[in-house]
C-alpha cells in the first residue's frame, strides 16, 4: 500500500532558476538523473492543461509558459526565489514495489485536489512527476505563487490533510 509523507513549503535561496532547471529536468545535469518520465501539471489563472515531461522541448516550452504566468500574476519583471512556495511529496511503499498503476492513480487524486485548491485560493501553479528518478523513491515537486508578504506557510499541504480527513 501506497502512502504520502508531505513535507513543509522549502524556502529557496539563491536564483529560482537553478531550482526549476531540476523541477522541469531542462538541462543534462537533471535530465540524466531520470530513467523516464511522467508527467506535469500548469495552473494558471483560468485553466489548467497536463503536459508530458518525456519531451525536453516541451518541458521548455513549459518552464517558459509558466514563469510568463507567475510574472504577469504577480505583475513582476524578475522572478526570484521568494516570488514562490515550493514543497515536495513523497511516495512510500513499504514493500518498495511502487507499482506504477498505483502510483498514477494517487498522482491522479493529487492533481486533481491541487487543480480545486488553486481555483479556491487563486492560486498559479505546476504540478511535477519525479517518478522514474534513479536512486530516489517516486516523488512530487509542486510550486505556487507566493504573495508578497504572505505569511500563510503550507496552505496546500493544509488543504490536502483537510481534505483527506474530511
Amino acid at each position: 500500500m501506497l502512502d504520502l509523507v508531505i513535507y513543509s513549503d522549502y524556502p529557496l535561496d539563491g536564483y529560482l532558476n537553478h531550482f526549476e532547471a531540476y523541477m522541469f529536468a531542462t538541462t543534462e545535469k537533471h535530465y540524466t538523473k531520470h530513467y523516464d518520465f511522467g508527467e506535469m501539471l500548469i495552473i494558471d489563472e483560468d485553466s489548467y492543461e497536463y503536459l508530458s515531461m518525456k519531451d525536453l522541448k516541451i518541458r521548455k516550452k513549459s518552464l517558459t509558459k509558466f514563469n510568463q504566468t507567475l510574472k504577469s500574476k504577480l505583475k513582476i519583471s524578475d522572478l526570484k526565489s521568494n516570488n514562490v512556495k515550493i514543497a515536495m511529496i513523497d511516495i512510500t511503499d513499504e514493500t518498495n514495489l511502487f507499482d506504477e498503476n498505483e502510483c498514477n492513480q494517487l498522482w491522479k487524486k493529487l492533481s486533481s485536489c491541487f487543480i480545486e485548491f488553486c481555483k479556491k485560493t487563486n492560486h498559479v501553479g505546476v504540478m511535477v512527476q519525479h517518478f522514474y528518478q534513479n536512486g530516489r523513491p517516486p516523488h512530487i515537486h509542486y510550486m505556487i505563487d507566493k504573495v508578497k508578504y504572505s505569511k500563510n506557510y503550507d496552505e496546500f499541504q493544509n488543504y490536502l490533510i483537510n481534505g483527506m480527513e474530511n
